[in-house]
């Protein structure tokens, strides 16, 4: 495994500890930027996820493109529900459909992205 390889790998784990983790933690609503912010914050973490997920398996010929595409927006779609309900059982903490809708629309985007560069890097 190369060092770059590792560091993705390093990252999308500490990435989906740090999102279950923070799921059983006491809200924080009113300390956000900006109005909202959850929803970028699950936007863009659950988008990185997919990403470094889409580059580990692509690096290690895992599965054909449309599987392996297919199978990580499955894995978001689980990730996040198991993330919801982390929170529906935490103290001042509630699940919504807006949050799952959030991981699911940035892991779309950032695999049409990572697939938009994978089509141009040839």
């Amino acid at each position: 495994m190369k060092n770059k390889d590792l560091v993705a790998l390093v990252t999308l784990l500490l990435l989906i500890i740090t999102v279950c983790v923070e799921a059983t933690l006491p809200s924080t609503t009113g300390d956000t930027l900006f109005p909202h912010f959850d929803k970028v914050a699950h936007f863009v973490v659950f988008g990185l996820i997919a990403y470094l997920c889409a580059y580990l398996l692509h690096r290690y010929d895992i599965a054909t493109d449309k599987i392996r595409l297919a199978g990580i927006l499955l894995f978001v779609v689980v990730l996040g529900i198991f993330v919801e309900w982390l929170q529906s059982h935490t103290p001042g903490r509630v699940a919504t459909v807006y949050d799952l809708i959030a991981n699911i629309i940035g892991a779309g985007i950032f695999l049409a992205l990572w697939k938009w560069q994978v089509l141009h890097r040839k």
